[in-house]
C-alpha cells in the first residue's frame, strides 16, 4: 500500500501538478494552460495516479485538491527528499 503511494510521487510532472494545486488551479483545464504538463490526456493519466495514491480528490465534476489529511504526509515526504512544494 505504501508503495504505490510513493511511487505516484516519483514522477516529475506529478509533483509539479501537486504544487500547482496547492497553489491554486483546480481543474485539469487551469493545469493545460500552464506550460510542461503536456496535453489533456497526459495531465489526466497523471491526477488519475495521484487520485489513486490518495494524494488528490476530487472535490466535484473535474475540480481536484489535496485532501487535507494527506497535507502533513505530503509536505514530511517532500522534506525528507530535500524539496518543497
Amino acid at each position: 500500500r505504501l508503495a504505490p503511494r510513493l511511487d505516484a510521487l516519483g514522477n516529475p510532472v506529478r509533483l509539479k501538478l501537486l504544487h500547482e494545486i496547492w497553489n491554486g488551479a483546480g481543474t485539469v483545464a487551469e493545469l493545460a494552460e500552464l506550460p510542461g504538463f503536456g496535453t489533456t490526456g497526459q495531465i489526466y493519466h497523471h491526477v488519475n495516479q495521484l487520485t489513486s495514491a490518495g494524494w488528490l480528490a476530487p472535490t466535484r465534476r473535474g475540480h481536484y485538491s489535496i485532501p487535507a489529511e494527506r497535507i502533513v504526509p505530503l509536505l514530511v515526504i517532500l522534506a525528507a527528499a530535500g524539496d518543497t512544494p
